[in-house]
C-alpha cells in the first residue's frame, strides 16, 4: 500500500490499476462460486431480500452445502440482531420520555402528600366536631333543667300570690262593712264642717277678687250665682246639722 502511495504520488496509477483488476477478478470468481454453490443466482437474490428484511427463515430439510449452512446462520444472525436494535430503541425512547416521566411522578408524589394532609385535616375538623356536638347536647340538658327548675318556681310563685290575694280578700270581707259605715259618718261630718269653712272662706276671697279686679259683667254674673247657690248650700248643711243634733 506504502509503494502504491508513493507511485500515485509521483503521477503513476499502474499499481493501482493492477490491485483492482485483480479484486475484481477474484470477486467474479468468489461470485461464480457462490452462484455455483447455490445452484442459481435466483436463490441469491431471494437470501439478498431476505437478508434485507431481517427475516429468518427455516432451513429446509436435507443435506446443505457449506455456503447455504452459512447464508442460514447469517439470516438467523441478523434477525436476532434486528429484533436486539428495536428493543434498543424502544429502550431510547423510554429514557428520553423518563424526564417527563419524572416529571410526573414528582408531581404526583406532591399531589398524595397534599392529599394525605387533606386527610389528616378533614379527620382533626371531625374530631372538633364531635366535640362540639357532645358540649352541644350537655349545654342542651343544662338549660332543660334550669327551665324546668323555673317553671316550678314560677308555678310555686303564682300559687302563693293567689293564696295572698284569697287571704286579702277574705281579711278584707270579714271588716269590711263596719268600717266603712264608720268611716263614711266620720266623712260626711268632716265634708260638712269643710263645706261651711270653706264657702265662708271663699265668699270672702271671692269678694276681694271681684274689688281688686276690673268689672267683667260676664264673671259677676258667674260669681254671684256661684255665691247664691253655695250659700243656699250651707244653709241646708246648716240646718241639717241641727236637726240631726239631738235635745
Amino acid at each position: 500500500m506504502e509503494s502504491i502511495y508513493e507511485e500515485i504520488k509521483s503521477g503513476d496509477d499502474g499499481c493501482l490499476r493492477r490491485l483492482l483488476d485483480s479484486w475484481e477478478l477474484k470477486t467474479k470468481t468468489f461470485y461464480g462460486n457462490l452462484c455455483d454453490q447455490l445452484s442459481s443466482s435466483e436463490n441469491f437474490n431471494s437470501f439478498k431480500k431476505l437478508y434485507d428484511q431481517a427475516l429468518a427463515p427455516e432451513a429446509p430439510n436435507g443435506d446443505l452445502n457449506p455456503i447455504e449452512e452459512q447464508l442460514y446462520a447469517v439470516l438467523g444472525l441478523r434477525a436476532a440482531l434486528e429484533t436486539e436494535v428495536k428493543s434498543l430503541e424502544e429502550l431510547r425512547y423510554e429514557l428520553e420520555d423518563s424526564a417527563s416521566d419524572f416529571q410526573v411522578r414528582i408531581s404526583l408524589e406532591h399531589s398524595i402528600a397534599a392529599r394525605r394532609e387533606l386527610e389528616n385535616e378533614l379527620r382533626s375538623t371531625r374530631s372538633r366536631v364531635n366535640e362540639l356536638e357532645v358540649q352541644n347536647q350537655i349545654l342542651n340538658a343544662e338549660m332543660l333543667g334550669l327551665k324546668s327548675k323555673y317553671d316550678a318556681d314560677l308555678a310555686e310563685a303564682n300559687t302563693r300570690v293567689r293564696m295572698a290575694e284569697k287571704a286579702i280578700i277574705a281579711a278584707t270581707r270579714r271588716s269590711g262593712p263596719p268600717a266603712a259605715s264608720a268611716a263614711a259618718v266620720a266623712t260626711k261630718q268632716n265634708s260638712s264642717a269643710s263645706e261651711t269653712s270653706s264657702g265662708q272662706t271663699t265668699a270672702t276671697t271671692e269678694s276681694t277678687r271681684l274689688s281688686s279686679r276690673p268689672p267683667d259683667h260676664s264673671n259677676v254674673s258667674a260669681l254671684s250665682s256661684m255665691s247664691r247657690y253655695r250659700s243656699l248650700s250651707d244653709k241646708f248643711n246648716v240646718s241639717t246639722r241641727l236637726s240631726s243634733v239631738p235635745l
